[in-house]
Protein backbone atom coordinates (compact mmCIF):
# COMPACT_ATOMS: atom_id res chain seq x y z
CA UNK A 1 0.00 0.00 0.00
CA UNK A 2 1.22 3.33 -0.86
CA UNK A 3 1.16 5.96 1.53
CA UNK A 4 0.81 8.77 -0.46
CA UNK A 5 -1.91 7.11 -1.87
CA UNK A 6 -3.77 6.47 1.48
CA UNK A 7 -3.12 10.01 2.11
CA UNK A 8 -4.57 11.75 -1.17
CA UNK A 9 -7.66 9.08 -0.42
CA UNK A 10 -8.25 10.15 2.86
CA UNK A 11 -8.14 13.74 1.43
CA UNK A 12 -10.71 13.43 -1.25
CA UNK A 13 -13.09 11.25 0.87
CA UNK A 14 -12.88 14.83 3.52
CA UNK A 15 -13.97 16.44 0.58
CA UNK A 16 -16.32 13.84 -0.08
CA UNK A 17 -17.72 14.14 3.49
CA UNK A 18 -18.33 17.97 3.20
CA UNK A 19 -20.11 18.08 0.54
CA UNK A 20 -22.12 15.49 1.46
CA UNK A 21 -22.24 15.69 5.18
CA UNK A 22 -25.55 13.58 5.70
CA UNK A 23 -23.05 10.24 4.44
CA UNK A 24 -20.92 8.28 6.82
CA UNK A 25 -17.50 7.04 5.67
CA UNK A 26 -15.26 4.45 6.59
CA UNK A 27 -12.35 3.00 4.56
CA UNK A 28 -9.78 0.56 4.86
CA UNK A 29 -7.40 -1.82 2.89
CA UNK A 30 -7.53 -5.11 1.85
CA UNK A 31 -3.78 -6.69 1.06
CA UNK A 32 -5.30 -9.90 -0.34
CA UNK A 33 -7.06 -8.46 -2.78
CA UNK A 34 -4.78 -4.99 -3.08
CA UNK A 35 -7.34 -2.62 -3.05
CA UNK A 36 -9.26 -0.06 -0.53
CA UNK A 37 -12.51 -0.60 0.36
CA UNK A 38 -14.72 2.54 0.87
CA UNK A 39 -17.96 2.17 2.72
CA UNK A 40 -20.33 4.58 2.51
CA UNK A 41 -23.96 4.68 4.32
CA UNK A 42 -26.55 5.06 4.44
CA UNK A 43 -27.56 3.19 1.65
CA UNK A 44 -30.02 5.31 -0.13
CA UNK A 45 -27.89 8.25 -0.43
CA UNK A 46 -25.25 5.69 -1.83
CA UNK A 47 -27.50 4.10 -4.44
CA UNK A 48 -29.76 7.38 -5.21
CA UNK A 49 -27.65 9.98 -5.10
CA UNK A 50 -26.69 11.22 -8.21
CA UNK A 51 -24.48 14.01 -7.26
CA UNK A 52 -22.54 11.61 -4.58
CA UNK A 53 -22.18 9.07 -7.76
CA UNK A 54 -20.65 11.71 -9.89
CA UNK A 55 -17.86 12.75 -7.24
CA UNK A 56 -17.27 9.32 -6.69
CA UNK A 57 -17.00 8.49 -10.39
CA UNK A 58 -14.11 11.34 -10.39
CA UNK A 59 -12.36 9.98 -7.36
CA UNK A 60 -12.61 6.39 -8.61
CA UNK A 61 -11.47 7.76 -11.87
CA UNK A 62 -8.09 10.29 -10.93
CA UNK A 63 -7.10 7.39 -8.45
CA UNK A 64 -7.08 4.47 -10.89
CA UNK A 65 -5.03 7.31 -12.90
CA UNK A 66 -2.55 8.28 -10.47
CA UNK A 67 -2.43 4.34 -9.18
CA UNK A 68 -2.99 1.31 -11.72
CA UNK A 69 -1.90 -1.33 -10.08
CA UNK A 70 -4.08 -0.81 -6.96
CA UNK A 71 -7.60 -1.27 -6.76
CA UNK A 72 -10.26 0.96 -5.15
CA UNK A 73 -14.31 -0.38 -4.10
CA UNK A 74 -16.62 2.08 -3.37
CA UNK A 75 -19.05 -0.39 -1.20
CA UNK A 76 -22.72 0.07 0.97
CA UNK A 77 -23.34 -1.42 4.07
CA UNK A 78 -25.10 -4.13 2.00
CA UNK A 79 -22.47 -5.29 0.35
CA UNK A 80 -20.60 -9.05 1.06
CA UNK A 81 -17.37 -6.99 1.17
CA UNK A 82 -18.07 -5.11 4.24
CA UNK A 83 -18.47 -8.14 6.16
CA UNK A 84 -14.80 -9.44 5.59
CA UNK A 85 -13.21 -6.05 5.60
CA UNK A 86 -11.45 -4.48 8.36
CA UNK A 87 -12.92 -0.68 8.21
CA UNK A 88 -11.99 2.22 10.14
CA UNK A 89 -14.62 5.06 10.84
CA UNK A 90 -13.25 8.56 9.11
CA UNK A 91 -16.32 10.55 8.90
Amino acid sequence: MNDQMTIWLREELAKLHAQFSTVKIRMGFDEDVNAFIVEITPKEEYNNNNALDQKILTIYQDFICKNPKTGLVFISDDSILADFATLSEMY
